[in-house]
């Protein structure tokens, strides 16, 4: 399980309807992020039985593309670890996600850090690390706040090593296109 992955803060506190809302990541190691730039995604939390639909919408050159995800909280019942898997493919690959690290203002999620983590037996792991924030881009400081408790909660170096600042630059705000 990842919750080991987990700040004292999430663990103990984390409330998912915080996190709904618009989000732009800021720092990503996707490897099906590659080439991507404007990442932003909408969540949207169903209380009733504790999933999230995450819509993220991207550019590949000039040309948008969006999925929606699903996460479902971990059968554990622990605080903010779930499995994600395309909407409609559950059956195909489902990915281990969990928070690792929320920070709040004003009764919602500001900045909030993930980390994703599959092992495929004979083949390597897939793994991401996306950080987000309200606001597409975020100051020095705050950025190495966020990746100095990634590596605190022993987030694998490698992984860290690979994070890429995502490019807002000529992003429209209208780019939800649903495929």
């Amino acid at each position: 399980s990842l919750d080991q992955f987990r700040t004292d803060k999430v663990s103990s506190s984390y409330d998912p309807a915080k996190a709904t809302g618009k989000w732009y990541e800021v720092l990503f190691a996707d490897p099906a992020q590659v080439a991507a730039s404007c990442q932003v995604f909408m969540n949207e939390y169903n209380s009733s039985d504790a999933t999230f639909e995450q819509q993220i919408s991207v550019r590949y050159g000039k040309i948008p593309f969006s999925q929606t995800y699903i996460f479902e909280r971990d059968p554990s019942g622990e605080k903010g670890v779930y499995t994600k898997y395309l909407q409609g493919a559950k059956a195909l690959l489902q990915l281990p996600t969990v928070v690792v690290d929320v920070t709040e203002s004003n009764g919602q999620y500001s900045l909030m850090t993930t980390y994703t983590k599959k092992d495929i037996v004979g083949k390597a792991s897939v793994q991401e690390l996306r950080l987000v924030a309200r606001t597409p881009t975020l100051d020095n400081a705050t950025l190495q706040g966020m990746v100095d408790v990634a590596r605190k909660v022993g987030i694998d170096e490698s992984m860290i090593e690979k994070l890429k600042p995502v490019n807002h630059t000529g992003c429209s705000s209208l780019g939800m296109v649903l495929v």
